[in-house]
């Protein structure tokens, strides 16, 4: 895709972004999969426990 973008400003920008949003994505995706769990059974569904970050 790099070889694509060439020197048109537009799209190394749009590039640098796309990569920007998918290392954001990567890094949710590791701090959401803490809060989810399999479960066998209705009594088992817990809320997960979030911090307050929240004064």
């Amino acid at each position: 895709m790099e070889r694509a973008v060439g020197q048109n400003e537009a799209l190394v920008k749009w590039l640098e972004e796309y990569k920007d949003k998918l290392a954001n994505a990567h890094v949710f995706k590791e701090v959401f999969q803490k809060y989810c769990w399999e479960i066998n059974e209705i009594d088992e569904i817990e809320i997960a426990p979030f911090p307050s970050t929240c004064p």
